[in-house]
């Protein structure tokens, strides 16, 4: 129903959209349908940034798709839902994508671990005594004088 005035034609979308999706929620299931339609765009715009950043870690050269993962530099604008929680790299518009794409970088999952200062502070404090019950090094592998 067309309105004039953009308030009230609001207001009506909103008290039918509340109705609609009440009653049509379950048999058209239109939660599922949402969901899969936001991991699929998710997906796509994720294929697309590694396209475009190359496909492999900055630090070691991996180009396993599945490990990789696309992060902000300083560079990066950074948006917000609100006043706290950021917005994922993958629910920027393509609009945006387009522009901040080159600030961006590919790093795998394990150099992005390395890179973390706790990370990096837990390995120092592991390899600093004894090693951890179970672990052995390399050299008592080869010795034939360990029980190994």
């Amino acid at each position: 129903m067309p309105y004039a005035d953009p308030e009230q034609k609001r207001l009506y979308q909103e008290v039918y959209n509340r109705k609609y999706y009440q009653n049509y929620k379950d048999t058209k299931h239109l939660v599922a349908k949402a969901t899969k339609s936001k991991t699929l765009l998710r997906e796509k715009k994720r294929d697309y940034l590694l396209n475009q950043l190359g496909h492999k870690c900055l630090v070691c050269g991996i180009a396993d798709p599945t490990v990789l993962l696309v992060k902000i530099t300083n560079k990066t604008h950074i948006q917000k839902w609100g006043e706290k929680s950021y917005k994922s790299l993958y629910d920027y518009s393509w609009d945006k994508l387009d522009v901040i794409w080159p600030t961006l970088k590919i790093i795998c999952s394990a150099c992005l671990e390395r890179q973390n200062p706790r990370q990096k502070k837990a390995l120092k404090n592991l390899m600093e005594g004894d090693l951890p019950i179970g672990y052995t090094l390399d050299d008592d592998l080869h010795d034939p004088h360990t029980n190994l």
